[in-house]
């Protein structure tokens, strides 16, 4: 006997079409947004090589760069500790101004003593610049003189700058 196969059993293969017309139009327009959609993926494959193109020559051009500056770095000299040694040159420079100052004073204060001495001795003065004699007399009062105002400390742009004319100035004699 032959055995008998139910419609139950092809139920689940058999699916029954109505209204096929709109069953085409879906159809057709999934195969369309699907090839809209390889379309854009083609695009972003695209845009993915550019940028790859792109980064390969920036790397390309940033080791070029890269060796360009080292090269120019060995011919400049090296310039490290130039603030703090044009500060230790301007400090130096600044006690060897004060003692300077000092010790003008001091001969201006022996000169007016001498004037003195002179005038009360009763000799007649004899200098190259009696001028500058007088004028040493009226300006210099017998006051104790005032040590001189230190000079504001410099900003960091003044430092800057002058530390950039010894450069050039270094550069020059070259």
């Amino acid at each position: 006997m032959a055995i008998k196969k139910s419609t139950d059993t092809y139920g689940d293969l058999f699916i029954p079409m109505h209204d096929v017309s709109e069953k085409r139009k879906n159809l057709l327009l999934s195969i369309k947004n699907s090839l809209v959609m390889q379309e854009e993926y083609e695009k972003v494959i695209m845009i993915r090589a550019k940028k790859a193109e792109i980064l390969k020559t920036i790397k390309k051009g940033m080791t070029s760069l890269n060796s360009d500056y080292s090269k120019i770095k060995k011919h400049f000299p090296n310039v490290k500790n130039v603030l703090s040694n044009t500060e230790k040159e301007i400090s130096i420079l600044e006690s060897q101004i004060n003692i300077l100052k000092n010790s003008n004073v001091k001969n201006s204060n022996e000169i007016l003593k001498k004037l003195d001495m002179e005038k009360k001795l009763g000799k007649k003065i004899t200098s190259p610049r009696p001028e500058v004699k007088k004028e040493l007399v009226t300006e210099k009062p017998k006051v104790a003189p005032k040590p001189a105002p230190k000079p504001k400390p410099l900003t960091k742009k003044e430092r800057v700058r002058a530390n950039l004319k010894a450069l050039e100035s270094k550069l020059q004699h070259l």
